[in-house]
């Protein structure tokens, strides 16, 4: 989800970034919700023509949306400045919340990979057969020690 200004220089960068990174994880099920701010819809048509790419996120406009909810949403999520990127998983938890555009990507692999990693195959995972230690040194240690624990009950 994203909350931004059609008529903000940042968010048009941003907002070009943003549908790539979409176009890339679609088939993964994410979408793009924008939140248009103010009452620019002439605005937002310009930009909305002009940049087919952002054409598959759904757009909600403020004029659209009641100003009043519309306010509630700045207030509950915290938008103080545009863009704001909020990342929410299918039961529109929020996962991040005012997100750089640099690092969104990354942090949808990483949810990705938290997601799926219990359905990785155990063959499928390397697992070096290491001796352990209890020196601390990450190494093994060359002597061994057989005895048995000692108890810590009457002797």
């Amino acid at each position: 989800m994203i909350f931004w200004d059609p008529t903000c220089g940042h968010c048009k960068e941003v907002m070009p970034k943003l549908a790539k990174i979409y176009e890339k994880n679609k088939s993964r099920g994410w979408k793009v919700i924008g939140l248009a701010s103010g009452d620019k819809r002439k605005e937002w048509e310009e930009y909305y023509n002009a940049h087919p790419e952002t054409q598959q996120f759904i757009h909600l406009i403020r004029g659209e949306v009641l100003s009043e909810r519309y306010k509630q949403n700045l207030f509950t999520y915290f938008v103080k400045s545009s863009p704001t990127i909020y990342v929410l998983d299918e039961n529109n938890v929020i996962q991040a919340n005012r997100i750089d555009i640099d690092k969104l990507e990354d942090f949808i692999n990483h949810l990705e990979r938290e997601r799926y990693q219990h359905l990785i195959p155990a063959e499928a995972v390397k697992v070096e057969n290491k001796p352990v230690n209890n020196n601390g040194t990450g190494k093994a240690s060359s002597k061994t020690n057989n005895k048995p624990a000692k108890s810590a009950g009457k002797k």
